[in-house]
């Protein structure tokens, strides 16, 4: 049986710019640290900034997975050079990360695989726009019949 592709892959522009991100927080940092004139609240202000980028890109970039193929009776995820069949009696919720970034849909599992007991994905339709892919509301019926 072939499987549909239902993940758009992280581009090389998707895994670089958070690289760029954090890396000029971080230097902007540490050259207010070695400056005399600052005041710590700035200091403070530029570590909250790089840790939440932290946080954001690993929800949103790092942390999603490869590639998603629907096979009809279960699906296939790739992350990391480990691949993980989840049938879909083990998948106890589908919805969305958050609400300005509705291409990535998070799946909870009842039982936790190799990948963590949740799989975070990249929608093939939707991105980059900000509309609910189709793929979404298929697999939560999908999900709710099984």
């Amino acid at each position: 049986m072939i499987g549909i592709q239902i993940s758009f892959p992280a581009t090389r522009m998707d895994k670089g710019f958070p690289k760029l991100w954090l890396g000029g927080v971080g230097l902007t940092f540490i050259f207010c640290m070695l400056a005399d004139d600052v005041e710590k609240w700035s200091l403070l202000i530029i570590f909250a900034m790089f840790i939440g980028g932290l946080y954001y890109f690993n929800k949103t970039v790092w942390g999603i997975a490869d590639e998603v193929k629907d096979y009809g009776e279960y699906l296939s995820v790739s992350k990391s050079g480990v691949l993980v069949d989840i049938p879909f009696t083990n998948i106890s919720r589908i919805g969305l990360t958050y609400a300005n970034h509705k291409h990535l849909i998070p799946i909870k599992l009842y039982k936790s695989c190799p990948l963590g007991d949740s799989i975070t994905f990249r929608a093939h339709e939707g991105y980059p726009t900000f509309r609910t892919p189709k793929i979404l509301n298929e697999l939560k019926s999908r999900v709710n019949c099984a």
